[in-house]
């Protein structure tokens, strides 16, 4: 496992399969659940001559079952981030499902088993679609086509017609931080945030939100709910950007929208959308980095030809080990020197285990599944936890976890498919 890194769609349509399986094998893929709407709306997309479910399928199969997660949905982070609870924005990913289990040592852990989400994605790479999801990706596809971002502006410039205007992205954004932090419009901006992200349908929420804001005196929003400020910042960055033609009027940039909530879950992010590669840097730290998608399908395309390209491809596996083979000019590398450490000593990065040595690692797994007793969520905590486990699921044509490269129905799961 690598950086962790979240793609949109564009770059994934963008990468081959080869190239996917080279990023699985140096990066965490965080996928936004945007992403896996966006791929179900190609149910309803018209092909030249192609089945709608073929593309579908084309693309979930890209989406390889290891090292790889879905995150946790935007909304049920702000929901959560309004009432209190702590969403970790350190760049990690944040999951559905865990519990916390102890083992037969005393060991505590946490398990994460496979989600709704990720079972839906399981069954797309099989062409199996319920009629629930026809549905929702025809709608998905009305949605993005009948979005009115022209009306939109119109009606912001009713709302503030002496708004200053401004020539550059960056003089906005630092009008806009600074308007962040005005004491006499904190309350409003709660208020906007409770609209903008639909969370105005249960009163009882709304209640409990602007007690514990009255009652704990915060200052700001940002300090009162972190995850939600941020949010909420996005929205008016984009609103205020569209207001002074700033970004550009095409239905699918409120869509595109989306992906910037999962920024806080990630050390990098890729895309080829003209939208997302002006705004996306704006709201990134310094730690971490924007891929554009040619630049990264580049990377990814010379590493695996160097691979396949080897004469020896078992020496050359050992050599690079789970490390990206050094070069200075490679992205992948670059992002490796940044986010992880790249002890190179022999013997640190074993690649292809042996069924043996698979068996032994499986046996340590489930040892670790041992002794499972029932506690809160309340008490799950990764920082404190002896040990993580990740379900997940494979398909016979997926790529070998163990990483050499050919589909688990010809190496480790040829006993079992």
């Amino acid at each position: 496992m690598g950086p962790i890194i979240i793609l949109d769609k564009s770059t994934l349509e963008a990468l081959s399969f080869g190239e996917m399986f080279v990023l699985h094998k140096y990066f965490l893929v965080n996928i936004a659940p945007v992403l896996a709407v966006e791929i179900l709306g190609d149910l309803k997309k018209p092909r030249d001559n192609a089945p709608s479910e073929d593309r579908v399928v084309q693309l979930a199969n890209k989406i390889m079952s290891f090292d790889s997660v879905i995150n946790v949905p935007y909304k049920s982070q702000i929901k959560a981030s309004l009432l209190g609870y702590e969403v970790k924005m350190d760049r990690r990913p944040t999951l559905q499902g865990g519990r916390s289990i102890e083992n037969n040592s005393g060991e505590q852990g946490i398990i994460f088993e496979v989600t709704s989400a990720e079972k839906a994605l399981y069954r797309w790479k099989q062409a199996e679609f319920i009629e629930a999801e026809k549905v929702m990706g025809g709608l998905w596809r009305e949605s993005t086509r009948n979005f009115d971002l022209e009306g939109l502006i119109n009606d912001l410039r009713k709302i503030s017609p002496d708004f200053p205007r401004f020539r550059n992205r960056e003089d906005l954004y630092k009008y806009l931080n600074a308007l962040l932090i005005k004491p006499e419009l904190q309350v409003h901006f709660l208020t906007s945030i409770i609209y903008e992200f639909g969370l105005n349908s249960n009163i009882q929420f709304i209640q409990t939100v602007f007690l514990r804001w009255e009652t704990n005196r915060y200052k700001t929003i940002e300090e009162f709910a972190p995850y939600a400020f941020y949010c909420l910042k996005i929205n008016l960055f984009f609103q205020l950007g569209l207001i002074n033609n700033l970004f550009g009027t095409k239905s699918t940039n409120r869509v595109d929208l989306e992906y910037l909530y999962y920024l806080p879950f990630c050390m990098v992010f890729s895309s080829g959308d003209k939208f997302l590669t002006q705004i996306a840097p704006f709201l990134m730290r310094d730690d971490q980095s924007f891929v554009e998608r040619d630049e990264l399908k580049e990377d990814l395309k010379k590493i695996e030809f160097k691979k396949n390209s080897s004469d020896d491809k078992q020496k050359w596996e050992l050599e690079n080990g789970l490390v990206p083979p050094e070069d200075k000019d490679s992205i992948t590398w670059l992002l490796w020197q940044k986010f992880m450490r790249t002890d190179r000593r022999p013997g640190n990065f074993a690649v292809n285990l042996s069924r043996e040595q698979n068996e032994k690692l499986a046996a340590y797994i489930l040892d670790k599944m041992k002794g499972e007793v029932n506690l809160q969520h309340d008490n799950l905590n990764s920082d404190n936890a002896d040990f993580i486990i990740k379900k997940s699921t494979i398909t016979a044509n997926d790529y070998c976890p163990c990483g050499c490269g050919k589909r688990f129905k010809d190496c480790h799961g040829k006993d079992i498919v």
